[in-house]
């Protein structure tokens, strides 16, 4: 038992020095020397003299513990995240101990051998992150060593804005127009400025600020705007349009518009257009500018000097418009002259009534499940509605009341599911006798929100994560939970508790739990989950069974360790040329072999000559890539 427990115990000190062979060829000196020494004073004490305490003073972690960066893209628009991963738990990390260019670390989440960090980037262009050595340490109290640097692009994807103005409404020259952005841009030209009425002179400025002088044509309004997509910004994101600029050229004008109104008719029966036009572009027209009696004015529209609106008629006779002085400006702000009279004879004409009323339904909120009122109105005086007009389904009425022609009716359903209400058609007729149109069918669902409580799940997976064994467990039922107990058995019989976890309690929905078991032996693993209740009572997971094998013929080199033969699966890189080295720790060359074409089955290797130690092995694939790996040769 104590040779076995030996064994095992070399097994894992010889697997974590060699995997810093890499690092440095001091280090592989050094823990070489170390490996030699521990096995010669093993020999010397014999197995009798083995024991825990022999174990711990020979065999200690001196290894540093090694970071890992990633990130999920090397290309970002904003705050984004870095995973960190150590060789083994780490303790002490936090926001203050990183090294960051171009960015601030805003929070450190996770724990021992996983983090997670959230950057703000500062502006546009690289953000460089890493972890120096010296920040953290592990259980044995070793120090890390420093990351790597990692190199995120963070860009910009905002379009620039423009905006244009100019000093003056009213030129009778070439007039400058300011040209601003909110940031720098790259690109303007004069050709890409749209102009109405005028040309562009010349074009100054750079960066965020230009000025634009532009050349009246004609005697009138000069519009101009920078349409989108003509500039980019540093990080090549085009402009948005931009605002819409006019000004008015011309000599000074001292002359008052004129404004006639017009109708195609002075005597009319329905609502008509009244036409208004003036002697020269106009601003400020509004329906409130018009005298009017015996009509209501709407639809005002036109631009320039043309515009129409609609006249409805209120009783018939004679209607007045008219618009008043004051009331609009040309374009260098002159007021207009009072207008024409405009005279129309309205006649109602002797038509018989055929219009069925209509009904409008307007739903009143109770705030009640199950409880629904409804307002109920139409289009013209009708008959008394009554109860007995009204159609509904899956509902009761509990209250029908009439105020001014209006109606309320309040009703309950009478189960859960579809309610449906309605109005017949011709219920109630007009003073002509006219039916009514059927409303419109208004449906509501009436839904039992009765909570029901979930069927209690707590289902448990195992699975191999590299050299240990990740127990996943699901459970729904959290709403007086307190912690989870990990157990674990080599044999299915013996458990021994492995860790507890504090559950989140207030969970109601499927929630995972994970817990990594860093030392499973090689055969048959057991685990279950323990769940306790605030109320001590528990209850626990099936037993979950995984075959920890330390040969897999998906791995390089198996058997590791190896004792007479050992094998090498390069069946991915079957048909290329490789070349085979392997060597002690001393760089002595024990195997030198090429092959053409790699075969597309694995190697085999007699290494029964070879003497008990640990071996590296280098594959150099077409003679440019370079593969390493290991084994450890026990008798």
């Amino acid at each position: 038992m104590q040779y076995n427990l030996l064994l095992q115990r070399i097994r894992f000190n010889l697997d974590q020095k060699f995997t810093i062979f890499s690092q440095t060829m001091v280090l592989m000196i050094q823990y070489s020397f170390s490996f030699y020494l521990n096995f010669i004073v093993l020999s010397l004490l014999g197995s009798s003299s083995l024991s825990a305490d022999n174990l711990n003073l020979l065999f200690t972690d001196s290894i540093p513990p090694a970071p890992t960066l990633n990130a999920g893209s090397l290309n970002v628009g904003g705050p984004f995240t870095v995973g960190i991963g150590f060789s083994e738990n780490v303790y002490g990390l936090t926001a203050d101990d990183f090294s960051i260019e171009n960015g601030e670390v805003i929070q450190v989440t996770g724990g021992e051998m996983n983090y997670t960090v959230l950057i703000d980037p500062y502006e546009v262009g690289i953000v460089r992150f890493k972890v120096p050595a010296g920040v953290v340490v592990d259980e044995a109290g070793n120090a890390n060593t420093p990351s790597g640097t990692l190199s995120v692009n963070f860009t910009d994807e905002e379009e620039p804005i423009v905006v244009l103005e100019t000093p003056q409404s009213t030129v009778n020259d070439v007039f400058p127009v300011s040209v601003e952005f909110n940031e720098p841009v790259s690109g303007l030209e004069i050709s890409d400025f749209n102009i109405s009425n005028g040309a562009g002179v010349d074009l100054s400025g750079s960066g965020m600020s230009y000025v634009l002088n532009v050349n009246p044509g004609a005697v009138g309004a000069v519009s101009i705007f920078l349409p989108a997509n003509v500039v980019v910004d540093t990080a090549g994101n085009p402009n948005l349009v931009s605002n819409f600029l006019q000004v008015n050229f011309g000599t000074i004008d001292i002359t008052a518009p004129e404004v006639t109104l017009s109708t195609s008719s002075t005597e009319v029966s329905e609502p008509f257009i009244v036409e208004i036009r003036s002697s020269e572009a106009i601003t400020g027209l509004e329906l409130g500018d018009f005298s009017v009696t015996n009509a209501d004015l709407s639809n005002l529209a036109g631009n320039g000097n043309v515009f129409t609106l609609l006249a409805t008629p209120i009783v018939e006779g004679e209607i007045r418009l008219s618009l008043e002085a004051e009331t609009i400006v040309d374009l260098f702000d002159n007021p207009n002259d009072v207008s024409n009279e405009l005279v129309i004879n309205y006649l109602i004409p002797l038509a018989p009534d055929t219009i069925r009323p209509t009904i409008i339904l307007e739903e009143i909120l109770t705030g009640t499940e199950g409880a629904y009122a409804m307002k109920i109105e139409f289009s013209e005086l009708v008959d008394d509605l009554s109860m007995a007009d009204l159609s509904l389904e899956n509902a009761t009425i509990t209250s029908f009341t009439e105020n001014d022609f209006e109606y309320t009716v309040n009703f309950t359903a009478l189960d859960f599911g579809i309610v449906i209400f309605s109005i017949p058609e011709n219920v109630v007729g007009d003073e002509a006798g006219n039916g009514n149109i059927a409303s419109n069918i208004i449906t509501w669902e009436f839904i039992d929100n009765t909570p029901v409580d979930p069927e209690p799940i707590l289902d448990i997976v195992v699975n191999r994560i590299e050299d240990g064994v990740q127990i996943d467990w699901f459970t729904n039922t959290e709403s007086y939970n307190a912690f989870f107990e990990i157990w674990y058995s080599e044999d299915g019989i013996n458990f021994n508790q492995l860790n507890e976890i504090i559950s989140i309690e207030n969970s109601t929905g499927l929630f995972p739990y994970d817990y990594l078991h860093d030392s499973p032996k090689f055969g048959l693993n057991y685990y279950f989950v323990r769940q306790y209740d605030l109320n001590g009572d528990f209850v626990d997971t099936e037993i979950a069974i995984i075959d920890f094998l330390n040969l897999f013929p998906e791995a390089l080199i198996y058997p590791n360790p190896a004792s007479n033969m050992v094998t090498f699966n390069t069946t991915q890189y079957a048909g290329t040329r490789c070349e085979i080295m392997v060597y002690n720790t001393l760089g002595q060359i024990f195997l030198l072999e090429v092959f053409e074409a790699l075969p597309n089955a694995p190697i085999e290797i007699d290494i029964s000559d070879f003497q008990a130690g640990v071996y590296g092995v280098q594959f150099w694939i077409k003679e440019t890539a370079r593969i390493e790996s290991s084994f450890v040769i026990m008798r």
